[in-house]
């Protein structure tokens, strides 16, 4: 058994040692590179794909109420992908583009109901007031888009007074 024991750790050594060589090769192959300007600090990469959400204003309404509803990330592409040139300047592999004739709508649980139909903006956002329509059931219902994994906001529906 003991012997057993010996040749696992000796095998780990070796893959260490192994390890620990690759190390500085890399390391001294690397070491007349120049950085540059770039520093993640001064100049950090595009963030990732941010999915599509709306928000809601104010958040609690009464049939009959205007709310302001916002749209953010309204596009379709995702220009995450970048190319960073000696001087950290970055510059987008990929494309996106604002949608448009995007469904604004309250979720009630049971149905669904088009508050509006709006284009976002160059920047892929919008912003729409809209009236809680008569009639609405009383709870919390969610707001959203019919674009595809957009991230919805809470609306409460209190009762007509």
């Amino acid at each position: 058994m003991r012997g057993t024991e010996l040749q696992i750790a000796g095998a780990v050594n070796v893959k260490v040692l192994r390890l620990a060589a690759t190390a500085l090769v890399l390391a001294g192959s690397t070491a007349g590179c120049s950085t540059g300007y770039f520093t993640l600090e001064e100049n950090p990469p595009a963030a990732a794909c941010v999915a599509p959400h709306v928000s809601v204003e104010p958040a609690v309404a009464r049939p009959g109420d205007e709310v302001t509803v916002r749209g953010v990330a309204m596009v379709d592409g995702c220009a995450d992908a970048i190319s960073v040139d000696e001087h950290g300047n970055q510059t987008p592999n990929e494309t996106q583009s604002p949608i448009g004739s995007i469904d604004v709508i309250l979720r009630t649980g049971e149905f669904d109901i088009v508050l509006a139909t709006v284009d976002a903006d160059a920047n892929g956002e919008f912003e729409v007031t809209v009236v809680v329509p008569e009639g609405t059931p009383s709870g919390t219902m969610q707001v959203s888009t019919d674009v595809e994994h957009t991230e919805p906001d809470e609306l409460e529906i209190v009762p007509e007074s």
